[in-house]
């Protein structure tokens, strides 16, 4: 799962978070998570992307840490129990 290491994406899409499961690929631990492209053609297009648990845990505390930037208190309070699991 190597892909090209940059902070900004190739393109921007519109998407609706369908659900997360978790697979192999083979002999790995992968979470495949699920959309609804809302803007492809055909409309509502679903797309698979499977991530390492890292990339997950990554994709997880960066979530988190913008929903804590808009004042969500739930977040906030994860993210200091996360934090406070890494000592």
């Amino acid at each position: 799962m190597d892909g090209k290491s940059h902070s900004e994406p190739d393109f921007t899409t519109v998407a609706h978070f369908l659900k997360a499961r978790s697979g192999l690929d083979g002999p790995k631990e992968v979470i495949l998570l699920d959309f609804e492209m809302v803007d492809f053609d055909p409309p509502l297009t679903s797309m698979g992307m499977k991530c390492s648990l890292n990339d997950v845990r990554k994709l997880v505390h960066t979530c988190l840490a913008a929903l804590k930037s808009f004042g969500d208190q739930p977040a906030s309070q994860l993210l200091k129990v996360l934090k406070q699991g890494k000592r």
